[in-house]
């Protein structure tokens, strides 16, 4: 099975659609995943027009669509992507211009959160560690006074 058909196949397990419209560029990125970009428009963004998704929406580039893990839909236009829902966790999708994501142009999206927290359990190796590192850094953070006007995404 070639690498296309692979993806092509694979978006019948999509459980995610997420519209991006933007009143000027913004180069969006997605963390965790890479995303199929099933449709852009050079047109304001309307809810009339994507009542369905794949593979039932014509509109849609169901068939082997670009893969990406950052988008820039241009002023005035609007983009939609899809990805698959496979993998527990929080994920990061935010605007790549650092005063724009410190503005707020961002967002969370808990995937599988009792997955993510099964990876987890308290007391686990990986859970020890993350708290033996958190109380590091709190306590050598503590001492320094940087004025942090932005997200440090």
């Amino acid at each position: 099975m070639s690498s296309s058909s692979a993806l092509a196949s694979s978006l019948t397990s999509i459980k995610a659609y997420i519209v991006i419209a933007s009143a000027s560029g913004h180069p969006i990125h997605l963390h965790g995943h890479d995303f199929a970009v099933v449709y852009q428009s050079d047109k304001s963004f309307s809810p009339d027009d994507i009542k369905s998704t794949c593979p039932d929406n014509k509109k849609f580039r169901c068939d082997n669509p670009p893969r990406r893990d950052v988008i820039m839909p241009h002023s005035g236009t609007y983009v939609v992507i899809a990805f698959k829902t496979d993998n527990p966790g929080s994920w990061l999708m935010h605007c790549h211009i650092a005063s724009h994501a410190g503005a707020g142009l961002d967002l969370q999206i808990l995937e599988r959160p009792q997955e993510a927290a099964a990876m987890w359990p308290s007391g686990s190796p990986a859970f020890v560690e993350t708290q033996r590192v958190c109380k590091n850094w709190e306590k050598w953070w503590g001492d320094i006074k940087i004025v942090q006007d932005d997200s440090g995404v």
